[in-house]
């Protein structure tokens, strides 16, 4: 009977490549509170549900609580507010969640001011203020 013990040592090399992020300089991640990952999670908070008056239009939730269409600003409201006697009612699917929403058209327009829209926005200005201190100008050769 034999025993016999084989020791190798393998050596090699490898290239890993990644993105880097221009805002925290991490590789194929972010540091904790980096201003594209809080984009990033922001947009993943964002709700899709189409507008059911326009079919083109993204709604999502507005600076006054009413659920408004990004696209033609029609409103909704979930409560029994309305701003008409004989509201229309209809209902809000988030594809994202799966919820849905009875709710009742307003007649009033809203101003666009939708939340998560202001926040990404906010965020993106500092993103691009960023990037742009960080770039070069290159040289003419």
């Amino acid at each position: 009977m034999t025993l016999g013990l084989n020791l190798g040592l393998n050596q090699s090399i490898y290239l890993k490549q990644g993105l880097r992020c221009p805002v925290c300089g991490v590789v194929d991640s972010h540091a904790p509170g980096c201003l594209m990952k809080m984009r990033d999670d922001l947009n993943l908070q964002r709700r899709q549900i189409g507008c059911p008056k326009c079919k083109g239009g993204s709604v999502d939730v507005n600076t006054e609580d009413f659920f408004e269409c990004g696209n033609c600003h029609t409103q909704f409201c979930r409560s029994g507010f309305a701003d008409s006697p004989e509201p229309e009612r209809v209902l809000l699917v988030d594809n994202r969640s799966g919820e849905y929403f009875p709710v009742l058209v307003l007649v009033t327009k809203g101003k666009g001011k939708i939340r998560i829209d202001m926040q990404i926005a906010s965020i993106q200005k500092r993103i691009d203020a960023i990037v742009k201190s960080k770039s070069r100008p290159r040289s003419k050769n």
